[in-house]
């Protein structure tokens, strides 16, 4: 299992635009949050809908917190509480989920693995592989919840 930190440093080598957006994105907004705690597991659940920037579309986006002894009050911290994280979006997919699945830091149920459309079935050529050294991460809707959740004191630590 990764921490948040150890996912936003991935996705800052991968992919630093989306750390961008995820925290300066005009429009973004974190609707319909809640805390889950579950005390035998010592795990904190949280659940959220984002709303992207360019689109009314909303994702939901899940976030999981291990190994705390009072869920319902602690704080986790980004820094070192293990993580597992999820969102419903197609870059999130694409991207991240496989690979985080393969890490340990994925919410539920194994994604299945994204499989790329053919280049002779594309109207137009697909590029380089996503992800070509398969390192877990995050797109921009679980980066504007970690963002808020921080804003709000949810969450501690240095990152994002």
């Amino acid at each position: 299992m990764a921490t948040l930190q150890q996912l936003l440093a991935n996705t800052n080598r991968l992919t630093p635009e989306v750390l961008k957006k995820g925290r300066s994105g005009p429009g973004m907004e974190v609707i319909d949050y809640k805390r889950y705690p579950f005390k035998g597991t010592k795990m904190l659940k949280i659940t959220a809908i984002v709303r992207s920037e360019n689109d009314p579309t909303a994702y939901t986006v899940l976030l999981e917190f291990h190994g705390l002894n009072e869920p319902e009050f602690s704080i986790p911290n980004a820094d070192s509480t293990p993580a597992r994280v999820r969102c419903s979006c197609m870059m999130f997919y694409i991207w991240y989920a496989y690979w985080d699945h393969k890490e340990k830091a994925i919410s539920g149920v194994a994604p299945r693995p994204y499989v790329r459309v053919p280049d002779y079935l594309r109207k137009r050529a697909a590029g380089p592989p996503k992800n070509p050294n398969g390192v877990p991460g995050v797109c921009k809707h679980l980066v504007r919840l970690i963002v808020a959740m921080k804003q709000n004191g949810q969450l501690i630590g240095r990152s994002v």
